[in-house]
C-alpha cells in the first residue's frame, strides 16, 4: 500500500510541475481580482508557507532517519540501509 501512495505522490508531483507556471500565473491572477493591491502578496506568503512546512517535514524525517541508522549500525542490526531507507519513507509520511 505505502508503495502505491508512493507512486501516486510521484506521478501527482511530476503532473503538477509540468503545469506548475500555468497554475501559478492563474491562482496570482485569481487573487488579484480578489485583491487588487495584497492579493500578489497573499499567494507569496502562501507558497513560501507551504514550502517552508514541506522543507522541514523532510529535514526531520532526514534527521530522525540518520540518528536511527547511527543507532542500528552501533547495535550491529544486518541491513541498516534498506531499514534507514524505509524509515525515511515512513517518517516523512506520518
Amino acid at each position: 500500500m505505502v508503495f502505491v501512495q508512493l507512486l501516486l505522490t510521484i506521478t501527482l508531483c511530476a503532473v503538477l510541475y509540468s503545469k506548475g507556471e500555468v497554475a501559478a500565473e492563474g491562482i496570482r491572477a485569481f487573487a488579484q481580482r480578489l485583491d487588487r493591491s495584497r492579493g500578489d502578496q497573499a499567494v507569496l506568503l502562501a507558497a513560501r508557507a507551504v514550502r517552508a512546512v514541506a522543507l522541514g517535514v523532510i529535514v526531520v524525517a532526514a534527521a530522525q532517519a540518520a540518528l536511527a541508522a547511527i543507532g542500528r549500525a552501533v547495535a550491529g542490526v544486518p541491513r541498516v540501509g534498506l531499514l534507514t531507507i524505509l524509515m525515511f519513507i515512513l517518517g516523512w509520511r506520518t
